[in-house]
């Protein structure tokens, strides 16, 4: 896990890695805007968090039948 804190508004960026899922976002606030992409076996996701709304962009990728 690699994190990073800067603030006194903090900006933290971290990475979680395991068998099926590699995830990598950011946290910036107090608004928190983050960014993530979680990526599987079939599933490859990515999206955006900014408050109060929402903004979803996926894509489905290697899904088999």
């Amino acid at each position: 896990m690699l994190a990073k804190k800067r603030g006194p508004n903090v900006d933290q960026t971290w990475t979680k890695r395991g068998p099926n899922v590699d995830q990598t976002w950011t946290k910036r606030g107090p608004n928190v805007d983050q960014t993530w992409t979680t990526r599987g076996p079939h599933v490859d996701h990515t999206w955006t968090t900014r408050a109060p709304t929402w903004t979803n962009v996926t894509n489905v990728t290697n899904v088999t039948t």
